[in-house]
């Protein structure tokens, strides 16, 4: 399982920070850019929950507390941030599909509730997948809807299942996200999710991974096609159940992509008063939303720059960049270059593969690939301003002077 050691969070910094320990004395350049307030700020992670306790780190470097300072955030206070967002996208997602079938889900979310806990089963484990909760689902909706009074959602939905059995559609139900999270850190988008539409805007509805292409069928457009209600439904049990890996015992970042975390701090930012807090895409594969873009066709002088614009965000007091490395989320707590003496330049970053603690210095040349291979690896920056928010909006306060 991913996680940190039990080893105290305290370095040897020399050992960590310089090659065999030592200053390249023999080298004829070599330079090291650190942030000691992330060395001393970063939180461990006791499961897959590098997406908060990385942001924590961050927050707690920019605030420039310790990490056993009182005050200092924790990766429980990230992960109900989280919680929080994916709350609200699961009642935008019920709400959809309750006005799109015409009835109260809530019968439906009881039934399906005392059904898993009869299982043995919570909707966080990996086992309880689409195919399994929509198997649930239609043997609820047959045994609800033939009682004397059901509720209105179990009759509308029982014909909406005759009409798929009748279609053959089941076999949908296993074409995309049949699991709903792994036990790892799944990679995820890297914009925030669109809220959920309504079904008199939009006739196809497709609330899988907000990171796959939606899938057309052959021979139709997607706004064509029916309201389909397992998709719909799925949707909004998908995120429910992210809540609950979010809070469980040993919790998983899983169901949060960068998109979550861009959330997050801007929810940190609506918390906190005395800092204006952001959160942006700073570098990722061409295509993407980041500010500096990187492709597998990059000349050398734009690898350079590309490097040398890193150096530069990396070195602001007011900013912490967070590596969506390969299926992790870490800090990126140094950067350090020198040329070996047959003249070969060695750019690196100092930043973690599990866990958080500082562990693998990064080539830049490896970072970059990570980067190229999948458009969801980013750098993040997060950045915390001391200025007041109110001289951050001076037309607000030339209204309030008027």
């Amino acid at each position: 399982m991913e996680q940190d050691s039990a080893e105290s969070e305290d370095a040897d910094m020399q050992a960590l920070l310089l090659p065999d320990g030592t200053f390249p004395l023999h080298l004829s350049r070599f330079s090291i850019s650190v942030n000691y307030e992330l060395l001393h700020g970063w939180v461990k992670q006791p499961s897959p929950c590098c997406a908060a306790a990385s942001v924590a780190g961050a927050v707690n470097g920019l605030r420039g507390f310790k990490r056993a300072q009182d005050g200092a955030l924790g990766f429980r206070e990230v992960l109900q941030i989280y919680a929080d967002i994916l709350s609200e996208q699961a009642m935008k997602h019920k709400a959809s599909a309750e006005r799109c079938l015409g009835a109260s889900l809530d019968p439906l979310e009881e039934a399906l509730d005392e059904a898993l806990g009869a299982a043995g089963l919570s909707l966080d484990e990996k086992a309880v997948n689409k195919k399994v909760v929509t198997g649930m689902i239609r043997e609820i909706v047959s045994a609800k809807s033939s009682e004397e009074e059901p509720a209105e959602c179990f009759g509308l939905l029982n014909g909406l299942i005759e009409q798929d059995a009748g279609e053959g559609a089941e076999q949908e139900i296993a074409d995309e996200d049949d699991e709903l999270a792994s036990d790892g850190e799944a990679p995820a988008p890297a914009a925030a999710p669109a809220a959920a539409p309504k079904c008199d805007q939009v006739l196809s509805f497709d609330f899988g991974s907000e990171g796959d292409k939606k899938k057309k069928r052959k021979g139709s457009s997607a706004s064509a096609e029916a309201w389909s209600w397992s998709k719909a439904i799925w949707a909004w049990i998908k995120k429910k159940a992210g809540v609950g890996k979010l809070l469980r015992e040993k919790p998983s970042t899983a169901p949060i992509g960068s998109w979550g975390i861009l959330a997050a701090v801007k929810e940190i930012n609506n918390q906190d008063s005395s800092r204006l807090w952001n959160g942006r895409t700073f570098m990722s594969r061409s295509g993407g939303s980041g500010l500096i873009k990187v492709g597998p066709k990059d000349a050398e002088s734009e690898v350079d720059t590309q490097w040398a614009r890193l150096r530069e965000e990396f070195s602001r007091t007011d900013a912490a960049l967070l590596f969506h490395l390969t299926n992790h989320y870490a800090l990126i707590y140094a950067l350090r270059e020198w040329v070996e003496p047959d003249g070969t330049v060695v750019k690196q970053m100092l930043t973690a593969r599990k866990g958080q603690r500082p562990t693998v210095w990064l080539d830049w040349t490896e970072a970059r690939q990570i980067m190229i291979k999948w458009g969801g690896y980013n750098i993040i920056r997060i950045t915390a301003s001391t200025v007041h928010k109110e001289e951050a909006c001076p037309i607000k306060n030339l209204v309030e002077a008027c």
